[in-house]
């Protein structure tokens, strides 16, 4: 009804629905995040062993981590909760050990009622599991480039250009992740980026990152249909959309031609965006 409209979804949404489908895959080792919220739930629960975790941590590595709870609808909170929880891992079985160690009488976990101690017998019995940590281990690797995009697409100063490069780069990321355990996982998260991005209006993002002096077409360099001729067509075609116009005017493809070949008036845009690079470069150093 208005195609001249280009119409935006949130992307830091849409990643986060990638991250939904892939805690959809019927997989092994997503099995055990179930045991993970079980953990987490049952460790926010108790006290008295959170206080132990704290006090060994204090001692072992001077500084705590909080155990977080795993919301599917905040962003990164399964990558985060995740992370602290296998930090924290050498101290959960330190303070298990200890407390096995213990006299009944002196027990501080395993207490309560008979359904109490059979929970507490069960975590006990999660947090000794190695391969429960493993499989976490594993789950944490396949979340954490969906984490990083996460922050880099929500960011005030993202812009259209930087969310196709960020989910180029999880393409290429997830393409490297072959090992037959990653597979399940790995397929579903591909599919479901690859899936939201033919949902969007594409041709404004190409276009977003061909105008970035900085990139130019050269992340696009192995399509053919992305040569000076294919450009200028988009161009032609996305201003012809957005302008309600069937004319598109000489100067305008004479000054696109221009960019592209930085010639005529851009004949100094390569040189300026090196200088750039190398003013930002010198304030981080």
């Amino acid at each position: 009804r208005y195609p001249w409209v280009i119409v935006l979804d949130c992307f830091a949404h849409q990643i986060n629905l990638v991250v939904s489908d892939y805690f959809d895959v019927d997989s092994d080792i997503l099995t055990y995040t179930d045991k993970a919220s079980d953990l987490i739930t049952w460790l926010r629960s108790k006290t008295i062993v959170l206080g132990l975790l704290r006090k060994n941590q204090e001692e072992t590595n001077g500084t705590t981590q909080a155990i977080l709870r795993a919301i599917l609808t905040q962003w990164t909170a399964h990558l985060r909760a995740y992370k602290h929880l296998l930090i924290v891992r050498p101290n959960l079985v330190s303070i298990i050990h200890q407390d096995n160690a213990q006299t009944s009488e002196n027990k501080l976990i395993i207490t309560g009622d008979t359904k109490t101690k059979a929970r507490s017998r069960k975590m006990c019995d999660v947090i000794k599991n190695n391969l429960f940590w493993v499989s976490l281990a594993q789950i944490f690797h396949h979340l954490r480039p969906l984490g990083i995009a996460a922050n880099i697409i929500q960011a005030s100063f993202c812009r259209l250009d930087i969310v196709l490069l960020t989910f180029g780069s999880l393409i290429a990321t997830y393409r490297t992740m072959n090992e037959p355990e990653d597979l399940p996982g790995v397929t579903a998260i591909i599919e479901s980026i690859e899936r939201r991005w033919s949902k969007t209006d594409q041709e404004a993002f190409i276009i977003a990152l061909i105008m970035n002096p900085f990139y130019g077409r050269s992340p696009l360099a192995k399509s053919r249909h992305f040569n000076n001729a294919g450009i200028i067509n988009l161009m032609g075609r996305v201003f012809e959309r957005v302008n309600e116009t069937e004319t598109v005017s000489t100067e305008f493809y004479t000054q696109l031609g221009n960019y592209l070949s930085k010639t005529g008036m851009l004949d100094n845009l390569a040189f300026m965006c090196e200088l750039e690079k190398s003013k930002a470069t010198d304030k981080v150093q």
